[in-house]
């Protein structure tokens, strides 16, 4: 699971729970159960604390030193989890040259508010490969749309906006497609 480094910081920083608590606008009871993990450590908290500490948000989590997180079970639909050949998941992202977005609103029932989508940067002569895929389209003035690629010839590219009722979209001097691999999504 991931690690935070919250205690790491805020007294590397010399600063009491109370300290952190106040510029976070919470109490210290909170800043400790946070660090201690006994309180769900949600975006919106690494934000806050973030913010508080003065440091960027990545600072505050670590994955497990190998990537390697254990599987409990697979939940089924009765709410059961069952262990059965459980296994570990590999964070290691399939990405070369990996770039991310967030998501600012709800999108179509598709993507939330607060979802982070990771993208791997493909070069121009396997953007066919990603016909289908949602990615990130970016034209030489630096114009960006998130869409499902629909059709590539050279630099024009065809695509579809996620939003219901669009309809297709054509961009010209595309310099940079990236496909989606990886959506994150808190749970709070």
């Amino acid at each position: 699971m991931l690690q935070s480094r919250i205690r790491e910081i805020r007294k590397s920083k010399k600063l009491t729970l109370a300290q952190v608590g106040e510029k976070a606008g919470t109490t210290a009871q909170t800043i400790g159960r946070l660090e201690t993990g006994m309180r769900t450590l949600s975006i919106t908290w690494v934000n806050r604390i973030a913010a508080a500490l003065e440091v960027d948000p990545s600072e505050l989590l670590v994955m497990p030193e190998n990537g390697d997180v254990p599987v409990s079970g697979y939940l089924h639909g009765n709410s059961e989890v069952s262990k059965k050949d459980a296994g570990t998941i590999g964070f290691r992202l399939k990405a070369d040259h990996p770039i991310a977005i967030r998501v600012s609103e709800n999108i179509d029932g598709i993507y939330l508010a607060e979802d982070t989508i990771i993208c791997d940067l493909i070069p121009t002569d396997q953007w066919d490969e990603a016909l289908g895929s949602n990615c990130l389209i970016e034209d030489d003035k630096g114009r960006q749309v998130f869409a499902r690629l629909l059709s590539v010839d050279g630099d024009k590219v065809s695509y579809l906006p996620l939003q219901t009722g669009a309809t297709i979209s054509e961009s010209k001097d595309v310099i940079n497609i990236a496909k989606s691999v990886l959506l994150v999504r808190p749970l709070d």
